[in-house]
């Protein structure tokens, strides 16, 4: 399998700070008779590449030059080359409904497919996972079952993390750690790192694509509003499309656009003149910063740019109240602020402490510093160290490559709400909505869904169910199954609160409608005193459903994973139930999902 290799990935394992920017770090050559250690993470989000890096710091500082760590993504390992390893840590993330993160499948697949000797390696897993979906973790346990299956033997057991918890993660660095003290013992250090060489030598080339670390900044070129609101609780969604060009950027349907957002600038303001800090001081770029529009991506920003482009100050963890306990003691005039934080941490930073989990779950970074005035940060290293990186948020393409490769559009509902007295927004949602015009240049790239495409043959039927913007990627299947002349059937499931606030494309739905080229079911829940939903719709046209599912088509679901999927489950075991029995109904369906008939695109 060819790989590429990309610098920016490649963490060498004698990490230093430099004196002239105390959060940077420089690269340097492994010292002679140190063991490598391979830190292995796959990622969707960023999660796992944060903590393998925290995990080589770790390393690093414990044992000096008795081990050298090297993280490296699984996209761009060559693995092939894992015979040469003797010491893996693998860190990884599952990604919706229990597979590997969509750049880490290949490196997975490939695994599974191409028995290894790995009988010389010692390896621990740290398996990272939602326990709101059905196979919580399922990536990290593949790979430990591997690994074990290939003859590898297991250092320190796997454990298994819940939504971050930062609890799990302390007790799987705590026993790798100890075990770390005692395993190179009969291990013999090389007398060069293949990696270093490899990189060092130009033996890789740097991989060209568009991804969090390399987007393409895209011209937005039209922003068209799809909903009325006419009462606070209706929701507004807008319909968005950006100008490709020749860039070389193509998608497959089913796939979703990453878009870097800003977080809103009057609130980055506010957050500064709280915390009493210059906007223009200066602080080192974090690791995660992308190139700007020029491809200059410089050592030194702004703590305002960093706050603006960089540093998520809305979803907070519980090292932040950490670092502001730490900051507080000592000082006589923050003994109330200390003591209310310290009983906030008195149960533990994990999700057992569900009194902290509530305190952070609505609350930001401009909330903390205001709920604990009396305690003054001196360190700006430590706050920038206790706050998340500003991600990227993902929505489901309503495009087709096939039917214009220079535009790729996306639907998005704009959130807006209130917590603690104070007015809350999507962060990406409403940067787009209230401050992006046509015109305006964004940082944009595809995040790849392999789990959730059209049938190869365009005669096979489709049942695509949407309610609310999950009906983005089901325009898009739409769009490219015209484009095909598919002869198959296709039928849209759309559900919403009201037909004449948001029905979604609505003109374009029942144009296609009338020209026999779709075939629509709507369930409209606050439009009578009975709210209709899109299950109870297919129940109702339960033969259509059957005579789909029975003539070898596929099933689609996007959107709400907490209610909407759950129930729409339920009524496609209830509709196959009334034909094969109830006994066999829930197998069914589930061969459905293992044969890829039955694709969920669902969120929570």
């Amino acid at each position: 399998m060819t790989q590429g290799w990309d610098w920016s990935l490649y963490q060498e394992a004698k990490v230093v700070e430099d004196p002239n920017s105390p959060m940077r770090f420089v690269r340097i050559a492994p010292t002679p008779g140190t063991l490598p250690v391979m830190i292995l993470y796959g990622t969707e989000y960023g999660f796992s590449q944060s903590y393998a890096k925290e995990m080589q710091k770790t390393i690093v500082a414990k044992f000096g030059d008795k081990y050298y760590p090297r993280v490296v993504n699984m996209e761009e390992y060559e693995v092939a080359e894992l015979d040469k390893e003797q010491i893996v840590l693998i860190i990884c993330s599952t990604y919706g409904d229990g597979v590997p993160p969509t750049r880490a499948r290949p490196f997975f697949d490939w695994l599974e497919q191409n028995p290894q000797d790995l009988s010389k390696i010692q390896f621990s897993v740290l398996a990272m996972g939602d326990k709101g979906y059905p196979h919580f973790a399922r990536a990290g346990r593949i790979m430990d079952e591997v690994f074990e299956k290939y003859g590898a033997k297991r250092f320190s057991n796997r454990v298994d993390v819940d939504l971050e918890d930062p609890v799990q993660i302390e007790r799987w660095t705590t026993s790798v750690m100890t075990g770390l003290e005692s395993l190179d013992q009969g291990l013999v250090a090389p007398a060069n790192d293949y990696l270093w060489d490899k990189v060092t030598s130009g033996g890789y080339e740097k991989k060209i694509s568009f991804g969090r670390s390399s987007p393409l900044y895209a011209k937005v070129t039209v922003k068209k509003v799809l909903t009325k609101v006419e009462e606070e609780s209706d929701k507004e969604t807008f319909h968005m499309e950006f100008d490709l060009g020749d860039s070389g950027m193509q998608y497959i349907v089913g796939d979703s656009l990453g878009i870097i957002p800003h977080n809103h600038p009057e609130q980055v303001d506010e957050v500064l003149r709280a915390l009493k800090m210059d906007p223009n001081m200066p602080i080192p770029a974090p690791s995660w910063k992308y190139p700007n529009m020029n491809g200059e991506n410089p050592d030194t920003i702004t703590i305002r740019e960093g706050f603006l482009k960089y540093y998520d100050l809305k979803n907070l963890k519980a090292k932040l109240l950490e670092f502001f306990l730490k900051e507080g003691e000592g000082s006589p005039s923050s003994s109330q602020d200390v003591t209310r934080l310290r009983d906030l941490l008195s149960q533990g930073v994990g999700k057992e402490n569900q009194a902290l989990g509530e305190y952070l779950k609505d609350r930001e970074l401009i909330d903390i510093v205001e709920n604990f005035p009396s305690i003054k940060l001196t360190s700006v290293e430590q706050l920038l160290g206790s706050l998340g990186q500003l991600l990227p948020r993902y929505y489901s393409i309503s495009s087709s490559y096939l039917v214009d490769p220079k535009t790729v559009s996306v639907t998005i509902a704009v959130v807006r709400y209130k917590t603690h007295g104070r007015s809350r927004v999507g962060i990406c949602s409403t940067h787009l909505n209230d401050r992006v015009q046509d015109g305006d240049i964004l940082p944009i790239f595809v995040n790849n869904n392999p789990d959730f495409r059209l049938p190869a043959d365009p005669t096979v039927p489709i049942l695509m169910v949407g309610p609310g913007t999950g009906v983005a990627p089901f325009r898009a299947m739409l769009h490219e199954r015209i484009h095909q002349e598919a002869s198959g059937k296709s039928v849209l499931y759309f559900g919403c609160r009201n037909e004449d606030r948001d029905f979604l494309y609505r003109e374009e739905f029942e144009k296609l409608t009338g020209e026999n080229k779709m075939t629509l079911r709507t369930a409209f829940s606050r439009q009578k005193s009975e709210k209709v939903y899109v299950q109870q719709r297919l129940r109702e046209n339960a033969a259509e459903v059957w005579d789909i599912i029975s003539a070898g088509g596929h099933v689609y679901v996007c959107g709400d994973a907490q209610y909407m999927a759950v129930d729409v489950h339920s009524a496609l075991e209830h509709i196959v139930a009334q034909h094969i029995g109830k006994e066999g109904a829930a197998k069914y369906v589930e061969d459905l999902e293992k044969s890829k008939r039955y694709q969920k695109d669902v969120w929570f």
